[in-house]
């Protein structure tokens, strides 16, 4: 919700269950969201927690992982864990398998 230029998070009552503090927000995705403080993003769990922080925008990829970064990328999980770093270039191949190209020239399969 969205109140005061803020916003926060409320339960099924209509109480606040996470502070009106963020500048940007999104829903809840498999039990995490991402928002923005100050000047940086993050991804909280539906109790409020920090699971992860940077200052670049982390974009998403899937159900269950985030990209950051442009030419070279990292991949972080739903979890707020790094997956892979140094990512050259993610190929979908159906809705739920990815074909990831590391730096390195080695070549992962990432499923959601």
């Amino acid at each position: 919700m969205k109140r005061k230029k803020k916003y926060g998070f409320i339960d099924r009552k209509g109480n606040s269950s996470i502070p009106f503090k963020y500048s940007e927000a999104t829903d809840f995705a498999d039990s995490v969201a991402l928002v923005k403080l100050k000047k940086d993003y993050k991804l909280i769990t539906v109790l409020g927690k920090e699971i992860f922080s940077s200052e670049s925008k982390p974009l998403k990829l899937s159900a269950r992982y985030f990209t950051l970064g442009d030419d070279l990328m990292s991949i972080i999980n739903h979890q707020g864990q790094l997956v892979y770093g140094d990512v050259n270039n993610i190929q979908k191949i159906n809705g739920k398998l990815y074909i990831i190209t590391l730096a390195s020239g080695e070549i992962k399969l990432l499923s959601d």
